[in-house]
């Protein structure tokens, strides 16, 4: 009795679709390892593991800081930074001598502020150059009477 043919299998190409698709998904992976790798590592500070272990005297310098109650607020209005600082009682400060600078949080962009008295507590500070919109951080020193205190505010320019 003949034998009949065999006809080729059709399911041939279903390991060569399997590889493939594991072989995409290998490829992609490692594109997105390479560019999380080769991009902006997350850490905004140097040496943060000293600083964890030295909360305890931020936490200090908090409770100083607000001992002497200071109160600070940030706005800003045709390309200028205004500040009004207030003390503890509500009443203005003003014997206040102000240091301070603008930065970017993820970049080393820098600009100094010189600020001049504009009145019972206010202070203006214009940039030499105009800023670039986005977020900026401001890091303010300022000394009265009774100490010295450090503040860092958020301000986002449009």
């Amino acid at each position: 009795m003949a034998q009949p043919a065999e006809t080729p299998r059709r399911s041939l190409w279903i390991p060569f679709v399997y590889v493939g698709c594991m072989m995409l998904v290998f490829v992609t992976n490692g594109v997105l390892i390479w560019k999380a790798l080769s991009t902006f590592p997350g850490l905004t500070t140097d040496h943060a593991y000293e600083q964890g272990r030295l909360y305890n005297s931020v936490l200090e310098e908090a409770a100083r800081q607000d001992a002497i109650g200071l109160s600070v607020a940030v706005t800003q209005d045709d390309g200028r930074i205004r500040l009004t600082i207030t003390q503890k009682d509500g009443s203005p400060a003003t014997d206040a001598q102000l240091e301070g600078q603008m930065a970017r949080p993820l970049n080393d962009e820098r600009v100094q502020l010189d600020f001049t008295s504009a009145g019972a507590g206010q202070w203006i500070a214009a940039p030499a150059a105009p800023l670039q919109p986005g977020q900026w951080d401001i890091h303010l020193t300022t000394q009265v009477a009774a100490g010295k205190v450090e503040t860092t505010q958020r301000l986002i320019l449009r």
